[in-house]
């Protein structure tokens, strides 16, 4: 594992690609990648928008859109700026949403409201506020984070 590890705070972009939004996304490597400080690229897909901001901490990319995923790298390497404010958007919301005491939290505040007989939340009202920030509304009517590239 630490092998992975390094790899993935080594590299110059943390790339997480999939074919389609059917199954799961390196849900782990996201994780990893947020708190190791790597600039991440990924696929612009439902399972990945619970992590994955565009252009707040990542750049996102169509599916199997190889241009794209070029020209992202590309911006990255040229752009240490963009790069570094990736990086350290990443790491705040790795810190904040992403760790075992965050997930710990949530869980003890699950089990209170289920003990005052509450009404359960499926996710931290607070999260929901942060996410609905970056909310897009398109023409379809329903809503993104945010478009690729």
């Amino acid at each position: 594992m630490n092998g992975a590890m390094s790899c993935i705070r080594h590299a110059c972009a943390n790339l997480i690609l999939v074919k389609d939004d059917e199954r799961g996304a390196g849900h782990i490597t996201a994780v990893a990648g947020m708190h190791l400080g790597t600039p991440q690229i990924v696929s612009s897909v439902e399972v990945l928008s619970d992590y994955f901001i565009n252009h707040y901490n990542c750049i996102k990319v169509p599916v199997g859109a190889d241009a794209a995923t070029r020209h992202a790298v590309e911006k990255l390497l040229q752009y240490s700026s963009l790069t570094q404010q990736l990086v350290a958007n990443g790491r705040n919301y790795a810190a904040k949403w992403l760790t075992h005491e965050a997930a710990t939290q949530r869980m003890f505040r699950a089990i209170d409201r289920v003990f005052r007989e509450e009404k359960t939340q499926e996710a931290d009202p607070e999260w929901l506020a942060f996410m609905g920030s970056f909310s897009e509304i398109h023409s379809d009517g329903r809503e993104s984070a945010s478009e690729s590239i």
